[in-house]
């Protein structure tokens, strides 16, 4: 089964290597080549590429054009103009978002089946490595979440890059799930649950291994680890929350390594189990537990003194 994590790949290489249907550029306004990845792209394209772009008239910071690739293996360029930093109060996350946003829809307006990004503003431009992640795969994300079909490449330059990106990555990706406001406020009510609601949890673990249910209910509606895990309170509840979620996506997530995305499976399973007098199964749960109890473990580590 394909999942969202098969959609979007982050890696350390040579976009001018790529062959991927698009690779964004990261351009400086005229569009006629400059050093970076800039100049490393405009050498390998050939000069053909500085040919087309000496007729575009240049780009705007935050919006991109799009051009052949000449000696390139990808078919086309785009060139993504992104902001240079200037300590963050003069609009340069909304520009540097509407760079990749703009890079998304040409690829979609295109029916490009894949892009690979460079990191955009992250060099000379001085853009904070650390934001310039969120805000790329924040964007990436939503349009794999709405609209986008095809394969996402982020392509850096080292290592230590690369890390920046992984580090959010799976944060970042619960913009697949839907309104990005109420799924934080969720993620701050899985942070701060109390000691006793993690042990209650884990304890049902040995039970489900033999597959035993672990309801102690004899209500309909489903049993105390059902309603604890999806904190079921009414039906207003409910449908607040099927509003909020993508609940059609849920399946992705099964193989997803996101502690938030299991705890949004579980709260789908466990609300269903609730109003339709419906059970999880034991192997259901188990799928959510075992990861929350290596989550929990991680945190413990991480809060000791």
């Amino acid at each position: 089964m394909e999942t969202y994590s098969d959609r979007i790949k982050i890696i350390v290489g040579d976009i001018t290597k790529l062959p991927t249907e698009a690779i964004v550029n990261a351009a400086n306004k005229t569009l006629l080549g400059g050093g970076g990845v800039d100049g490393a792209i405009h050498r390998a394209a050939g000069k053909g590429l500085l040919q087309e772009c000496m007729t575009l008239g240049g780009c705007e910071t935050g919006l991109c054009k799009m051009t052949g690739a000449y000696n390139l293996p990808s078919k086309k360029v785009i060139h993504a103009v992104g902001p240079v930093w200037h300590g963050g109060l003069h609009g340069e996350g909304k520009l540097l978002a509407s760079c990749y946003d703009s890079a998304m829809k040409i690829a979609e307006e295109n029916e490009l089946s894949s892009i690979a990004f460079s990191c955009i503003s992250t060099g000379v431009y001085g853009f904070p490595k650390d934001e310039a992640a969120r805000i790329a795969l924040h964007t990436i994300f939503t349009h794999i979440r709405d609209s986008y079909e095809g394969q996402v490449v982020v392509c850096c330059f080292s290592e230590e890059d690369a890390r920046y990106y992984q580090n959010c990555f799976w944060e970042e990706s619960l913009t697949l799930l839907g309104d990005n406001e109420a799924i934080r406020g969720y993620k701050e009510k899985v942070d701060t649950m109390p000691a006793e609601f993690w042990d209650e949890l884990m304890a049902y673990i040995p039970r489900l291994e033999r597959g035993k249910q672990v309801s102690d209910s004899t209500s309909a509606r489903g049993g105390k680890l059902e309603r604890r895990l999806g904190m079921c309170t009414s039906p207003a509840d409910y449908l607040c929350w099927t509003h909020c979620f993508n609940i059609g996506q849920m399946p992705d997530y099964y193989m997803m390594d996101n502690v938030y995305c299991l705890f949004v499976i579980s709260t789908f399973l466990s609300r269903e189990a609730y109003w339709t007098g419906t059970s999880a199964t034991p192997e259901e749960l188990l799928k959510i537990l075992k990861p929350l109890r290596e989550y929990r473990r991680k945190i413990e580590l991480r809060n000791k003194p």
